[in-house]
């Protein structure tokens, strides 16, 4: 008698361990996706050397209208620059790798890898280390 009452106590103490914890059951995470639309909130250029197409498209964009300038990624991983004026400006593929934690965006035959430096459901902060360009993008 007195060995089964520690012995029940051992067994509740992991059973309610196991389930509090979700190590039996796993808890599922939902993956992050890109797909949808994404205003582009800020662009700032750390350097003052070459820049990409891909800045200078923004840029000059912005400075030739005032609406707001956004991205929007499908899942067919093809993306569409728009603002809200017109919808399509310019396009292209991209591929995210998450391993190394990088956006690769092809536009014609160049390629530009953008570090996601943090990426939450609401916002997107890229950095390119080919041009020192900063983006910051928030979700539509």
């Amino acid at each position: 008698m007195k060995t089964r009452i520690p012995a029940a106590i051992v067994i509740a103490a992991t059973c309610i361990s196991l389930l509090s914890c979700d190590w039996m059951f796993g808890k599922k995470t939902q993956a992050k996706t890109i797909v949808g639309k994404w205003a582009i909130e800020n662009i700032a250029d750390s350097s003052k050397l070459n820049k990409n197409d891909i800045g200078l498209l923004a840029f000059a964009m912005m400075a030739k209208d005032s609406t707001a300038l956004g991205i929007e990624f499908s899942a067919d991983s093809s993306f569409s620059f728009y603002n809200t004026k017109d919808s399509l400006q310019d396009s292209g593929k991209y591929y995210i790798d998450t391993t190394l934690q990088t956006l690769f965006i092809k536009q014609d035959s160049t390629n530009m890898p953008l570090r996601i430096i943090e990426w939450t459901d609401s916002s997107l902060h890229l950095f390119s280390t080919t041009d020192s360009v900063w983006y910051t993008l928030s979700k539509k």
